[in-house]
């Protein structure tokens, strides 16, 4: 048996038999809106509930105790570092890995507020608050958001006024004016390397730029710096206010308190 701790939760891979088990009682519930099952078992350090990661093989199980499943019914707040390609999502669309994927047991009710493009890396929330959803996500309150993004060719100084005045992207195929922005050359950030990394081609260079938007239109990012001239290669948001993913890697969980996590968003 292989096991680590993972916060109040403990992560095991045992033999799809379970035989080391006493099984107490079955009972059938939902759980993070996957239709999991549940058992009741007997381990040499008390009663658990053991609910399975949908793998469809019963050989990966959470075990969570008394007092995780009862913290799972709280408002719950969620950092997480999203992984390249992997889609801001519990809900399945293929193969393709999504937030359920994750070694975490959520609370319930959970989702992403907003969300990252599965080419796209970095700071995403996930709460079960809808009034902090609201928040976040009504364009009237304009919670600023910075994504660094390593661009193809050395951006000029044009292109980073350009930015930062706004610039005529296509939305839903009409012509949108972005708002005035925050954009500044910065040297290669202190994040983690993107797997797999970017092609890399030794005749173009690259540069990374800092983007600060007041703003969440679909693929802006990208479509702002294509539209002044340098493509994006990699997108990662670093931070929603003063909330960043500093110390995070990718596929890294924390939960945050309530208060502590309005403060840093500037919330009240």
């Amino acid at each position: 048996m292989k096991g680590k701790s993972l916060q109040s939760t403990i992560f095991l891979d045992y033999p799809a038999n379970c035989t080391l088990f006493t099984v107490i009682q079955r009972l059938t519930f939902t759980f993070v809106a996957t239709g999991c099952y549940g058992y009741w078992m007997v381990l040499d350090t008390g009663w658990f509930r053991a609910i399975e990661v949908v793998t469809g093989d019963w050989s990966k199980l959470l075990l969570l105790n008394h007092s995780t499943a009862q913290s799972l019914n709280r408002t719950m707040y969620y950092l997480i570092y999203k992984p390249y390609l992997m889609m801001s999502q519990f809900s399945r669309e293929g193969d393709k890995p999504t937030l359920a994927d994750l070694p975490f047991v959520f609370g319930k009710d959970v989702y992403p507020v907003g969300r990252l493009d599965a080419d796209s890396e970095g700071l995403l929330l996930l709460t079960s608050d809808k009034r902090l959803n609201h928040r976040l996500l009504d364009p009237a309150f304009r919670h600023q958001r910075t994504y660094y993004a390593q661009v193809e060719g050395e951006v000029t100084d044009e292109a980073l006024r350009q930015l930062s005045a706004g610039v005529t992207i296509s939305v839903d195929g009409k012509a949108y004016h972005t708002l005035p922005a925050h954009a500044v050359r910065i040297p290669e950030p202190a994040i983690p390397e993107r797997n797999p990394p970017i092609r890399y081609r030794a005749s173009i260079p690259t540069s990374w730029i800092a983007l600060t938007l007041h703003e969440g239109k679909n693929r802006q990012v990208r479509r702002m710096t294509a539209a002044v001239g340098f493509p994006t290669l990699r997108l990662v948001r670093w931070s929603i206010e003063e909330v960043t993913a500093a110390g995070m890697r990718p596929g890294d969980v924390q939960e945050v308190g309530r208060r502590e996590l309005l403060a840093a968003l500037h919330i009240r």
